[in-house]
């Protein structure tokens, strides 16, 4: 019959593979770290001496190259490597070197390990959406300002209201918007904007608002007219 190990020997064997593991990691990051360090390094300490007069700037690339354990990358449609390029640098580190060689022109360069990549300053940089904003009053047709109209931009969830003064502020996120006006018994109106100039409204109340819908006074419903009409109707005058 096998016999089975004791709890303590099994639970110092799963110990000892934790602490094995645990160093393993210890010393992997330790490595790792090291390694980053020394990339680091190389970029810093490498020390070149270059002297071109008048050279294409693809036999300069070359010749560091040759002295370094750097190598390029670039496309070639992208970089004018038939360019003259003039530079003399004596025991100097890649950046200041990549500095001269590229002063003055649209191309940036990015130390990755020992690998230079070189590429034009508008494929490394990120466009940022333009944020803009468009400001105005609200009034109504006799020139008082007007609360709480329902501003929107078309087609997207972006709304606000208009403050006690009438005035609102709403952001917009494209070269050109189309803002929406609205209001309980208002005609809604739209207008396009770009953001360059406040956009002042006059809201125009509803004809069709003023003739279906009237205000109940008893409660916080509203009634069209004809219901209210035809409820007037019905009632009785009292018999003194």
């Amino acid at each position: 019959m096998k016999k089975n190990k004791p709890f303590g020997e099994l639970f110092c064997s799963s110990l000892k593979k934790t602490l094995l593991i645990m160093r393993i990691a210890a010393i992997l990051m330790v490595l790792g770290i090291l390694q980053a360090r020394a990339v680091d390094a190389y970029s810093q300490n490498t020390r070149l001496t270059i002297n071109f007069s008048e050279t294409e700037l693809v036999k300069v690339l070359d010749k560091i190259e040759d002295e370094s354990e750097f190598f390029f990358l670039y496309n070639e449609k992208l970089l004018d490597t038939e360019r003259k390029v003039s530079i003399a640098e004596k025991d100097q580190t890649i950046g200041v070197i990549l500095d001269d060689l590229f002063a003055d022109t649209d191309v940036k360069y990015s130390i990755i390990d020992r690998k230079i990549v070189l590429a034009p300053e508008y494929l490394s940089e990120v466009p940022q959406p333009q944020q803009r904003s468009v400001s105005g009053v609200i009034t109504d047709e006799t020139g008082n300002p007007l609360p709480g109209v329902n501003i929107t931009v078309e087609g997207t969830t972006t709304g606000v209201i208009s403050d006690i003064n009438g005035k609102y502020s709403i952001n917009l996120s494209t070269q050109s918007a189309v803002l929406v006006f609205s209001f309980m018994g208002y005609n809604t109106q739209k207008v396009t904007t770009d953001g360059s100039a406040p956009v002042n409204i006059q809201m125009i109340t509803s004809a069709l608002a003023l003739g279906e819908v009237v205000v109940s006074s008893i409660g916080y419903g509203t009634q069209k007219r004809k219901d209210l009409t035809g409820a007037v109707a019905q009632v009785k005058a009292p018999i003194l």
